[in-house]
């Protein structure tokens, strides 16, 4: 099952006798907080295989930079709609309602604001937004686009670790990490040789901004080649956890967002400020609320919440392998007991990588994939890599040149 895109889908009379099956709304169960260091006792590889999910540890440098990108998002998301937020709004399809977000803004009246980022290499169009004063700390925000394509930059190598150590756990050796190779977005910096040696990199990619009256910033990274546009992309989410009996609203939705798998091969979670990340647990073949759990390991052990990140496979990961792993199945709730003021709810934040396959080599899942797929060989193309077979590349090019600028990779 992939992301629920449609805006009612959400939608439980919670007070109805019957339950639609795949929603999970079954009760998390009750386990111990020393659940968390069985968890984190084993490799991420391991409890991606067995549980499928993982808590992957990070340092300082990482919760910096999540800090810095949340005080961009947050003082974002207090900008007046009519006038900055939409014309962040890219689709490939501008029916109304359509699914096909390709990139930037996007709303749930009542329920939640999204913000999809994917990293342009140069020569590419994608706008990001500026700096805003962040009312809640009285500071004016990091600047939410180089924040958002070096943040990027880290939770996708973050995700990559994680599948090197699923990799190596399920011993498929060289030819696992050739799978992951063919199907990942090439970054020019990261070679995925076997055996894998550690080579984070922080900070080395240039990110050039160019300022745009219309579209807003653009901004670009050499982490991907010039002219590539990923298929991997940094979701954002506002919930606005407006649930006031009074109206009825805590009876249409169940949950913020309804049990689901995502498309991609791995998703990447930072733990949230605001815990509601609930997990199926392969193991127990039990839902678990894993974000609230950490909040409270953490205060009881003197831990940072924000030093963990929940990794989970998505759908994509019958690429990799189709006998040993499987999807998990997540959701978000609702956070009624943390709201203390009904009328003036805090907001939930949730920084979602959603890493997924190499749309030239993997089967579509979203029409932007098309696209995506167009100007991401022409990219390749132009750097001098070879993706796809002499006479079928050929083929290709020679098809598509018209709908694809060789310079530029422009979706509008």
């Amino acid at each position: 099952m992939s992301e629920i895109t449609d805006p009612n889908s959400n939608y439980v009379d919670i007070d109805s006798d019957s339950e639609v099956d795949w929603a999970g709304l079954d009760d998390n169960y009750d386990v111990e907080l020393s659940f968390v260091d069985e968890v984190l006792s084993k490799s991420v590889g391991e409890s991606l295989v067995k549980r499928g999910y993982a808590l992957a540890l990070v340092d300082e440098p990482f919760i910096e930079l999540r800090d810095g990108f949340q005080l961009a998002l947050q003082a974002f998301c207090e900008q007046p709609l009519e006038t900055e937020k939409f014309k962040f709004a890219i689709k490939s399809d501008d029916t109304p309602h359509s699914p096909n977000q390709f990139h930037g803004y996007s709303r749930m009246e009542g329920l939640k604001e999204q913000f999809m980022i994917r990293a342009g290499g140069k020569n590419t169009t994608l706008p990001l937004p500026n700096s805003y004063f962040n009312s809640a700390f009285s500071v004016d925000s990091p600047h939410f686009g180089k924040t958002a394509l070096r943040y990027y930059e880290e939770l996708d190598q973050l995700c990559r670790r994680a599948l090197y150590s699923a990799v190596d756990h399920l011993n498929m050796g060289e030819e696992g990490y050739k799978k992951l190779e063919k199907i990942l977005d090439p970054v020019p910096s990261i070679e995925m040789k076997y055996p894998f040696v550690d080579t984070w990199k922080r900070d080395t990619s240039d990110i050039e901004v160019v300022t745009d009256p219309v579209k807003g910033d653009i901004c670009t990274t050499s982490y991907v080649y010039p002219g590539y546009i990923s298929t991997s992309l940094l979701d954002v989410f506002c919930y606005q956890n407006t649930f006031n009996k009074s109206d009825g609203s805590h009876k249409k939705y169940k949950n913020n967002h309804l049990s689901h798998s995502d498309s991609g091969i791995l998703t990447a979670v930072p733990i949230s400020d605001v815990p509601a990340l609930e997990v199926f647990d392969q193991t127990l073949q039990k839902w678990i609320a894993l974000e609230r759990l950490v909040h409270k390991w953490a205060e009881q052990t003197g831990r940072n919440h924000k030093n963990y990140v929940t990794v989970f496979w998505g759908d994509s990961h019958e690429y990799l392998s189709k006998e040993n792993t499987s999807e998990c199945m997540h959701r978000v709730a609702r956070c009624d007991d943390l709201l203390s003021d009904e009328l003036n709810p805090p907001k939930r934040f949730s920084h979602v990588f959603k890493m997924r396959t190499f749309s030239l080599f993997t089967a579509p899942r979203y029409q932007e994939d098309y696209e995506l797929s167009l100007c991401q060989l022409k990219s390749l193309e132009s750097a001098g890599i070879s993706v796809l077979p002499k006479k079928e590349a050929n083929s290709n090019a020679t098809n598509k040149t018209a709908e694809t600028n060789s310079s530029q990779c422009t979706i509008s």
